[in-house]
């Protein structure tokens, strides 16, 4: 087994043990402090980017706004959270969404 460690811009260090080979590490860094909420390691930096994006919030897919089961499911949720239709509560999501990414940021280091 193998050792990496990754130190991020912010100071902070993470390590993990693997018998895989990682070139890169990426983290989700937040804005306001600088503290990294989700981490890891992956071997490319292609794939590190991927996982990174990944852990953040996305908006409501036109694929989910759709389909029918869901679009059932989120009447119901609409109605019972007070929005006065569906749309409305997707377009507050959406809002959530971009806030919640702009307040943070994908830092991706190689591992040496």
């Amino acid at each position: 087994m193998t050792t990496f460690t990754a130190t991020f811009s912010t100071g902070e260090t993470i390590t993990r043990k693997s018998d895989n080979a990682y070139a890169f590490a990426w983290a989700i860094v937040r804005i306001a402090d600088g503290k990294i909420e989700k981490s890891g390691f992956s071997a490319d930096r292609a794939n590190a980017a991927k996982a990174a994006q990944g852990q953040m919030w996305s908006p409501v897919s036109a694929r989910d706004k759709k389909n029918p089961a869901l679009r059932r499911h989120h009447a119901g949720l609409a109605e019972m959270r007070g929005f006065a239709s569906v749309a409305e509560m997707h377009a507050q999501w959406d809002a959530d969404a971009a806030a919640h990414n702009a307040a943070r940021r994908i830092e991706i280091v190689s591992i040496a």
